[in-house]
Formats: C-alpha cells, structure tokens, sequence
C-alpha cells in the first residue's frame, strides 16, 4: 500500500528484493566470524533490543551512551580526535571487544560512528532506494514531501529502519542541546549525511551536479532528525486501508482454499477428458447391443460378424468389446464404427439382410 501511495504521486518504487539472510530471533546472527563491526552487515552484527526502535547494532548503543554522557561539550561529531587511539578501539571492536564506555573519548567515539556508517557494505538508506527517497524530497508540497519520505522508510529493511531511527533519536537529542554544544539539526545533518548515504563519486572536486545532490540528501537527514519519532510509524489511512485488507482475506487459510476452489474445475476438466476413451467403448458395446436384440440376427446366423473383418485384424485389435454370451461376438474398437443402415424386410427363407424388397 506504501508503494501504491508512491505511484500516485508519480514516484516509482524499484522491486524489493529478498532478504540475503534470514533473521534470527534476536535479529542478528552470533556466528564468531560475524562479530566484527566495522564493514560487516547490519544483520550479521550482535544486537541490542531498543525500545520503539527494535534490535540495533551494539557497537551503536554503546557508542551514543558515550556521546550522550557528554552531550554538552562544543563540536560533537565535528571535531575529530586522535587518530592512533581510533584505529585502537577499531581493532579491539573488530575482535569481539566492547567499547569502554567510562573511559573512551568522545570525539573518537563520534568519529568511528562516522566511520561505521562510511564502510558498510551498502548505505542505510539503500543505494536501491537512494533515487526514490531524492524524487519524494522534491516534491512541491512540504507535508507530502515530509509523508512519503517517511512512507519510503517503510520500504527499508527492518534491520536498517530500526538503526535510521535510533539514530536519529539521538541525533535530534544532541540537536535539543545546541545551546551548549552548538550543533543542532542542520549541522548535525551536513555532518553525518556523506556517511549515511554512499556517493560513487571518487574525484576529489565536487561538480554543480553533486552539489545539488548532497544538499538535498542533506534536506532529507535534516527531516528525518527532525521528525525521528515518526520514523517507522504508519499512519491513520493506512492503517485503515490495511484493516480492511485484513478483514477481506482474514486468514491465510482463506487465501488457500479460495486458490484450491479456483482450481477445482481443472481437476474436474482433467477428470472428463481421461473418462472420454471408456464412454467410447461403453457406447459402442451398447449400440451393438441394441442391434443383436431387433431380431436382426436369429438362429443359425447369429453367430454371423456385423462388421466384415478377418481374424487376423480382430487379434490385431488393441481393444475388444463383449456384446454377450448370446451374440458370442468380439469386436474390435478400430472395426465397431457404428453405421446407419435402413430397415429391410426379412424374407420368407429367413434370410439376413435380404436386398429384395416386399
């Protein structure tokens, strides 16, 4: 329904793709080899549950708890730190360490959260849907602008929809204290934007072209800060929509024999074509039936063949039909086509089919 809303709007929605692996319970696989955080998958991490958000990376929580015992000093996520003790804390996270909450420094902490978001393997908006979310923000009306990017932020993974909003929530957190650290939702959207959504630009100027592009990617995070409650949220017509969608196939059980029933007639189909060679047979026997009881053949005669044909062709014969232990005859189905044949007279002698006529 999200998508159909898009096309109304002239937004075309590319098709979404299968997961590439399926969710555990907890969302995340545990495997030794998948702990490292820094390039890995969204899914692949070991998560933490948060609430109104669901299952988000861990090195992220961690990290924003470190950020948010310091939310008042100047710089957040501008000002970068040492760049040896980075690559430290890199290494010990890429070996299954945790990240010292007390004792790490923020602006490093900020820094790899940067750097987190830069080397995942696919943006977390999705570069499948980077062009999408481009065509809603320039839509001429603020409020549909503002209601399909969040309907398109429906359309992301779970895992990366509920890592946007954690984000997010934070980002418009330290945003609430721009008094004292001086960042607030626009600078905090330039900031991270180049991060959270991958250019494949690699020439170091930037064209007119990608300056217009990174501000309205930019456009966008700042909106998203802003409205980060909403992300994930569906609203009141949608939910009436899909109410009634549930009402109208209330269980896949349904579904399943309404699909059986639509296939029934096939089978009956099926069932009248492969009975079509008996009928034939029984039709025939019957018709041969009712020719050896209209006196047709009596006596002496009776053992004569209606049909003219050899022996030789009658034990050829696939298929045979037995009129009865009176007529004593066995006809072969290729030779028992029936044929219309006017009615005679017998003659005086008793003989069968006489051509002379009284």
């Amino acid at each position: 329904m999200a998508v159909q809303d898009l096309k109304e709007k002239g937004v075309k929605v590319p098709k979404l793709r299968k997961r590439r692996c399926p969710s555990s319970q907890s969302g995340h696989t545990q495997d030794k080899g998948d702990r490292y955080v820094f390039g890995n998958n969204l899914f692949s991490m070991p998560g933490v549950f948060i609430e109104d958000c669901g299952f988000v990376p861990k090195f992220l929580v961690d990290a924003f708890t470190v950020v948010k015992n310091h939310i008042d000093t100047v710089g957040i996520f501008r000002k970068t730190g040492s760049v040896a003790r980075q690559k430290e804390l890199k290494h010990n996270l890429d070996n299954g360490g945790d990240l010292e909450v007390e004792s790490s420094n923020v602006f490093d902490v900020t820094s790899l959260i940067k750097q987190f978001f830069r080397e995942l393997p696919d943006s977390l908006l999705t570069t499948r849907l980077h062009d999408v979310f481009i065509k809603c923000h320039q839509l001429q009306e603020s409020d549909s602008r503002l209601k399909h990017i969040q309907l398109m932020c429906l359309l992301l993974p779970l895992e990366n929809l509920s890592t946007l909003k954690f984000t997010m929530q934070c980002c418009a957190e330290i945003a609430s204290h721009s008094e004292n650290n001086k960042m607030n939702m626009s600078n905090l959207a330039v900031v991270l934007t180049p991060n959270l959504i991958h250019t494949n630009s690699k020439s170091e100027k930037m064209t007119q072209v990608e300056g217009q592009l990174l501000a309205a990617q930019t456009s966008i995070i700042e909106l998203l800060i802003e409205h980060s409650a909403d992300i994930g949220m569906v609203d009141e017509s949608l939910q009436e929509r899909s109410h009634m969608m549930s009402t109208c196939f209330a269980s896949e059980d349904e579904l399943d024999r309404s699909c059986d029933e639509s296939e029934e007639p096939k089978s009956k189909k099926k069932k009248r074509r492969s009975g079509s060679l008996q009928g034939i047979v029984s039709g025939i026997s019957n018709t041969i039936s009712k020719w050896s009881k209209r006196g047709g053949i009596k006596g002496a005669s009776s053992n004569q063949s209606l049909v003219s044909s050899s022996s030789a062709d009658m034990e050829d014969s696939s298929v045979a039909v037995d009129v009865g232990d009176a007529a004593g005859i066995s006809i072969g189905i290729m030779d028992a086509t029936p044929i219309v044949v006017r009615k005679r007279k017998a003659s005086d002698e008793g003989v069968p089919f006489s051509a002379t006529k009284r």
